[in-house]
Parts: structure tokens; sequence; C-alpha cells
């Protein structure tokens, strides 16, 4: 018996170089508000703000990992926070998404955590939902 696993997908952007800007709880819900959602499409490039909703969220099994610097460049440490535990405690970060990975229950964001005028630090984001993902944005074409 062979089985192909096949990856389909109705979302028409990637999340590589979105900035996650701001985080919002709201019971069992969790949105990433982003600066920019990239599509492409015919030969060309368009960028808008999104929103990018999860329901039905266990937040007990959410949770980042942020780095003391950036993966590859020599050893490195870190510590495992909870993802509310990250909104409280750092406020105004950045997460930027270099790589989006998507299972099961479970997404993962792996890139890079600016704040302020610091050097960029690698961090994954890991999130447990039972529920849907759901993308919010302004662009009228779908």
């Amino acid at each position: 018996m062979e089985l192909k696993r096949t990856e389909t997908s109705n979302i028409p952007f990637s999340l590589h170089d979105s900035r996650i800007v701001k985080i919002e709880i709201n019971n069992d819900e969790l949105i990433f508000n982003l600066d920019n959602v990239y599509e492409y499409r015919n030969g060309s490039e368009e960028y808008y703000p999104a929103k990018m909703k999860f329901k039905d969220i266990d937040f007990e099994e959410c949770n980042i990992i942020i780095f003391d610097r950036q993966i590859g460049k020599g050893k490195f440490a870190g510590i495992r926070c909870g993802i509310k535990e990250f909104s409280e405690n750092y406020e105004g970060a950045e997460f930027e998404i270099l790589t989006e990975t998507y299972g099961g229950y479970s997404t993962t964001l792996e890139g890079l955590i600016w704040k302020d005028e610091c050097e960029p630090v690698s961090g994954i984001i890991t999130i447990w939902t039972m529920g849907d993902v759901v993308f919010e944005f302004e662009k009228q074409n779908y």
C-alpha cells in the first residue's frame, strides 16, 4: 500500500518576512497582527496588513523559545515561556517570520525577534489549536 501526503492550501500568500507587530489574547483566541502578508501572482508581488486568528487555543501548549542570539552564529542558549507571558513581558517586540509550518493541530513559526535597537535574536513560536486558523485582511479580490 502506498499513501501520498498532499499539501493543499487556500491561503494565497506567504508569511515569510511578515512581522507579528502585536499579539492579542481574547478568551480562547490568539490573534497575531501582521504588518504585511506577501502575495505572489502573475509575476508581481502585492503586500498588505492582515490578522491571523487561532481559535480554540490551548494556551498551556502555546509557547515561544527565545534564543540569546541568532541560530547559526556559534553557541546559543535561551529561554522558553508561554505565549501569554511573552505578550506581556516583551511588549513592543516584533517577530519576523522566516519559516511557517502547519501540521495536525499545531503551527510552528521560526524567525527573528526584534526589540528596540538591539540585534535580533532567533525565536520559535509553537501554537496548539483545536479550532480554525483564520486570516482577515482588507483586500477585496477573495
